[in-house]
């Protein structure tokens, strides 16, 4: 999301994390949901002695003393990923959170055909009287349709 995210802009925080050494499955979650983005920037890392530095994307939030110990939890256990809010959506989101099977169970194949879709049936039939108005500058004009059977 570098570059995309500015301050004013509200995300979504998850976290994804692996842990290898419980024999758990690798989970992904929300760790914090509408949180107000203050400032966004780069400052330079350096990883070992004798490796060269490298710019990282800064993002800084808004939180509660609560959150902190959230996201400060979450950035040692995982990795963080931000996902860019749209600003008319201020609703606070509970997930579940999401595990492998989860992800993989909602690509299945279906085992036998009944249980899959019947796409064949129409859900709704129009009605023969459907119009649609059609405005072209200051011209209204009207245009009726419908299916014959």
């Amino acid at each position: 999301m570098a570059g995309f995210i500015k301050p004013g802009d509200r995300v979504d925080v998850m976290v994804t994390i692996n842990p290898s050494r419980s024999g758990e499955s690798v989970l992904a979650k929300l760790v914090l949901s509408n949180t107000l983005v203050l400032a966004t920037g780069t400052e330079t890392e350096r990883k070992g002695g004798n490796e060269k530095a490298t710019p990282v994307t800064v993002i800084t939030l808004e939180v509660t003393p609560e959150e902190a110990e959230k996201l400060a939890l979450a950035t040692t256990e995982g990795k963080l990923r931000l996902a860019l809010r749209n600003p008319m959506n201020t609703d606070v989101a509970l997930t579940k959170g999401a595990t492998i099977n989860s992800l993989l169970s909602s690509y299945r194949v279906f085992e036998k055909p009944e249980k899959a879709p019947d796409r064949s049936k129409k859900l709704v039939e129009p009605k023969a009287d459907n119009k649609v108005e059609i405005i072209k500058g200051g011209t209204v004009s009207s245009v009726k349709f419908g299916h014959e059977m």
